[in-house]
């Protein structure tokens, strides 16, 4: 089966400047470098490094849209402004790149639009006859979303990444049907347990004791992520006690949180790490917080703390929740008790090493329900499911009725 993948356009794929849904798009196309299955053609933004680890791909075919020309950048500009003031969608000046490569290609049995509804919306006007899935990783098709009607018009089917994601989807109105995919990590990298000695050399190397209890927050550094409260509720511990440090991983431009906080006793900023090397990060802690304030769609960095063996903090956020169990985590409720609740929790973890062992093992096994094999497989099952058969050169989709 023929099936073209659309990126959002922002970051290129393969994933080699990182992005959540440029990994999940990898992985898709590395399980089927391992189990051939599908014939995927990818269009992505230009990059040399991109372009040159594509070259490894047996099964996959990519096109890299060139951004970075004066011509390129004027259209952007043109269809950003078309855009805003008119009521008809234009397309970015990316999708609109994408159809012209796409009409020089034999027909695709399926097009994947990748976390973009409204690319569908060019995508069926050039394309009416190949079916569209949407593949959401975040709430963006709702009953306010701009362009709704045409975006559920020229969509066959919408994949959400949560039960969460396709609530949301399904309170636009009947005969809408979100089905659910959930994401995956790479298990062999974060359970590729580092030794002692390079243990102790990192922490070393980022200013622990031994004795130190480390917290980890892995995440970017914004208001909507719970890195204030995080911060407030950590305050609080360390008046309990001073063994506790908090590892902060992510880009640190705290300038634009207006943080109050000015104390950052017993934190560690250890910015942005390469996603080849997160792993071993994840390793010097103790524990895990991910105390989010918004909805998350998923939460990918709660997947990678569960392989990691690591008892984690959550709030009951969105589609978090369905990640974890109370065997391996504890559920905080967000409300204006959030950073005492935090606090509580992270202190209970402190004080309680033997609850802590078996949460840790609890993590691993419940973590292994979300790598990459297994949303590998579960997409294959959706795709079958779908029951695709080709008829006369039409694609039925029975579950859609299509055709």
């Amino acid at each position: 089966m023929r099936i073209a993948i659309v990126s959002p356009g922002y970051l290129p794929v393969p994933a080699v400047s990182g992005g959540a849904v440029e990994n999940l798009i990898q992985i898709l196309l590395d399980q089927n470098e391992i189990d051939p299955v599908f014939q995927f053609t990818v269009y992505s933004i230009d990059s040399s490094a991109a372009k040159a680890k594509s070259t490894a791909y047996r099964h996959s075919r990519f096109y890299f849209i060139r951004t970075s020309s004066l011509s390129y950048q004027f259209r952007k500009r043109v269809r950003y402004v078309l855009n805003k003031f008119s009521p008809r969608y234009w397309g970015n000046q990316f999708i609109v790149s994408v159809v012209a490569r796409m009409k020089v290609e034999p027909k695709f049995d399926l097009i994947i639009v990748e976390n973009t509804p409204e690319y569908a919306i060019i995508l069926r006007r050039n394309f009416p006859s190949i079916r569209i899935i949407q593949h959401l990783h975040n709430n963006k098709i709702t009953a306010h979303s701009r362009w709704i009607n045409e975006v559920l018009a020229s969509s066959d089917s919408i994949l959400g990444v949560s039960d969460y994601i396709c609530r949301e989807v399904n309170k636009i109105g009947e005969g809408i049907n979100c089905l659910r995919l959930y994401n995956g990590i790479d298990k062999n990298r974060f359970q590729k347990w580092i030794s002692t000695e390079e243990r102790f050399a990192l922490r070393t190397k980022l200013g622990f004791r031994p004795s130190d209890f480390i917290i980890l927050y892995s995440g970017r550094i914004v208001l909507h992520k719970g890195v204030i409260e995080l911060l407030e509720a950590f305050r609080l511990l360390r008046r309990t006690t001073e063994r506790p440090k908090l590892l902060i991983l992510g880009d640190c431009n705290l300038g634009n949180l207006n943080l109050e906080i000015r104390d950052y006793t017993g934190v560690v900023f250890a910015g942005f790490i390469n996603y080849e090397e997160i792993h071993k990060y994840y390793q010097l802690a103790d524990i895990a917080v991910i105390p989010s304030t918004w909805e998350e769609p998923f939460g990918l960095t709660c997947v990678e703390s569960l392989c990691s063996g690591l008892p984690t903090i959550i709030t009951d956020s969105g589609g978090m929740v369905e990640i974890v169990t109370a065997d391996c985590a504890v559920i905080v409720t967000r409300n204006d008790e959030l950073i005492n609740s935090l606090y509580v929790k992270m202190l209970f973890l402190f004080e309680n090493a033997d609850l802590r062992k078996r949460m840790a093992e609890a993590a691993k096994k419940r973590g292994m329900e979300f790598t990459d094999t297994k949303y590998w497989a579960n997409f294959r099952k959706l795709l079958q499911n779908l029951t695709i058969v080709l008829l006369n050169g039409c694609i039925a989709l029975s579950n859609w009725g299509m055709c």
